[in-house]
């Protein structure tokens, strides 16, 4: 077995390609947009690319064929009591001395570099997109959310890996009954003139991007591991949401004016993307619209009504692990682990 080091425009496809072979028979897989991983490597869409050091890699078995990957981060943005790395998109045959093989090649980069411990699986960019190892839920994934074999498991605690903390995302039938004390008290602040809730305005999101971080930031920013969110950077997010948002499902709540909770609800675009075999050309943006419009129409949403199908949270839990509270009819259970060098 050889690391092969990513450096041409073959490669980076090969990179992109690998996973395949993984999944090839398992019905939940969801293939990511060829566009949204390769922004990741990108210095032009990833800002943390002009401060960071990054390799990819591609673990190659002695017949040639590609049977794992790897990508490589130290990032001076990721703040730690010790130093950090980061490793992530890790993929692998179900193959112990082959993983091995690749993680310690991992740790020796990172030892080189005056680390003394690795995070992973994450990502060099914000934690929403594919951070951690799924562990329980094997379920189709949100749209930029990691989905892995149950070996994964298997092949980081053996290499020695622990669990650094655990990330919980929440499933709920649209059926599911409410407790009756969210409409007692939701009546009693409706009769409170200086409270008010109002759905988004996608002509107005840089107003309310600006509303997101006033309500993030105090509640997380200081939080464990947790960073305040710079308004560029929310208005980014919104602008990118803005194509699939629905005003209709999408809330801030104010007193006397001031932003003080939200609660903003997206479909979940991995029902269109998984028709698209990782590919976004003008083609795929034709069927989008087409689906996006046919799946909204499915997606009829009243406040009082709550007749909402299909809707994923889009909740940032605490900086330590990502939640999307929407019920409890199921739930994924994914950790990110820490190895100390």
């Amino acid at each position: 077995m050889k690391i092969v080091v990513v450096n041409n425009q073959q490669l980076e496809r090969e990179f992109i390609m690998m996973p395949l072979s993984i999944y090839a028979n398992d019905e939940n897989y969801i293939r990511p947009l060829d566009q949204d991983v390769k922004k990741v490597f990108d210095p032009e869409e990833n800002k943390l690319l002009k401060k960071s050091e990054v390799e990819r890699w591609l673990l190659q078995a002695n017949d040639g064929k590609y049977i794992g990957r790897l990508a490589v981060f130290v990032n001076p943005a990721y703040k730690q009591s010790i130093k950090v790395g980061g490793i992530g998109f890790f993929e692998c045959i179900d193959d112990q001395a082959a993983a091995n093989f690749l993680l310690q090649k991992a740790v020796d980069w990172h030892q080189q570099r005056g680390m003394q411990a690795i995070d992973g699986p994450i990502n060099l960019g914000e934690r929403n997109d594919w951070w951690g190892l799924l562990i329980k839920g094997f379920y189709e994934p949100l749209y930029k959310m990691n989905y892995n074999p149950p070996y994964y498991q298997t092949l980081f605690e053996n290499f020695g890996f622990q669990i650094y903390y655990n990330q919980l995302c929440y499933g709920m039938d649209y059926n599911t009954e409410i407790d009756d004390k969210f409409e007692r008290l939701g009546k009693h602040y409706e009769q409170q003139p200086d409270f008010e809730v109002r759905n988004i305005e996608k002509n107005k999101l840089d107003k309310y991007a600006a509303d997101f971080c006033a309500v993030y930031n105090p509640a997380f920013a200081q939080h464990g591991e947790g960073k305040s969110l710079d308004i560029r950077v929310a208005q980014k997010m919104f602008a990118s949401m803005k194509i699939a948002m629905d005003e209709k499902i999408c809330w801030f709540v104010y007193h006397k004016g001031n932003p003080i909770a939200m609660w903003i609800n997206l479909p979940d675009l991995n029902q269109i993307f998984k028709h698209f075999d990782g590919k976004l050309g003008w083609w795929q943006k034709i069927q989008f619209v087409f689906l996006h419009i046919n799946h909204m129409i499915a997606l009829v949403c009243s406040v009082f009504e709550l007749k909402v199908s299909k809707l994923k949270s889009f909740c940032r839990g605490a900086s330590l692990a990502r939640r999307s509270f929407q019920g409890e009819i199921a739930w994924r259970k994914c950790y990110r682990v820490r190895g100390r060098l």
